[in-house]
Formats: C-alpha cells, structure tokens, sequence
C-alpha cells in the first residue's frame, strides 16, 4: 500500500515538471531524463541536469541540443561513456 501512495506521488510530481517544458521534445527529454534518473530544470533559454542517484554529477547552462546529446549518450552508453 506504501508503494501505491509513494508511486503516485512520484507520478504527480512528473506531471506537474512536464507543464514546464514547451515542445514535444522538450517533453521527450524530460521523460528520458526521469528514466535515466536524472532530473532536468529549465531557466530561461538554458538547461540544468542533475543525477538523482550516485554521484550527483550536475551540469549547468546547457543548451537544449547538448542536454540531448548528454542523455542520449547516457542512454547508449551508461556511466563510462560520460
């Protein structure tokens, strides 16, 4: 029961950081973001991504292209291609 609660909890707060994000891409990185346990903050024209687990690597004023190639090499590669 717990897990349900904290689930949905999880759930909500995706929904709510989705409304921020413009463009279906936008909202494609952000989900890809959240499945490789990163999170992803707009400011203005610029991007942050911070990784939720592990070393808690943070890259700040990042173009939307770069965080792109970022998660996609995330994606691809995992921990040692970064």
């Amino acid at each position: 029961m717990a897990t349900n609660s904290r689930n949905a909890g999880l759930r909500k707060r995706f929904l709510v950081a989705m409304k921020n994000f413009e463009t279906e891409r936008e909202r494609a990185a952000c989900d890809l973001a959240e499945r490789l346990f990163f999170e992803l903050d707009k400011r203005g024209n610029h991007y942050s991504l911070c990784r939720k687990i592990g070393d808690h690597a943070r890259r700040d004023n990042l173009t939307f292209d770069e965080v792109e190639h970022t998660l996609e090499r995330w994606k691809l590669e995992g921990l040692m291609g970064c």
